[in-house]
């Protein structure tokens, strides 16, 4: 954004302070709606995280529950085997 108004000030021939002076809203109404932009991407990512996490956790869980179920099932398959 600063660039932009940069160059248009050696375009246009003005004087960097009269472009300021001009654009001076401009610069501040974009850098508040980056701001805003900002904010609200990180909060989507704060909450992509958040629920990642249980996610992760459930997973092994029933990765384990089944890990007990597969050796709990072999030992009941060795036992009927020598009975």
């Amino acid at each position: 954004m600063i660039t932009l108004v940069i160059i248009t000030s050696f375009l246009s021939e003005l004087s960097l302070v009269e472009i300021a002076e001009n654009d001076l809203p401009l610069l501040i109404i974009g850098g508040t709606g980056y701001a805003i932009y900002r904010f609200k991407s990180r909060q989507k990512r704060l909450a992509k995280t958040t629920l990642a996490k249980p996610l992760e956790d459930l997973k092994a869980n029933i990765q384990l529950a089944d890990r007990k179920v597969k050796l709990l099932d072999s030992y009941l398959a060795d036992n009927d085997v020598a009975q």
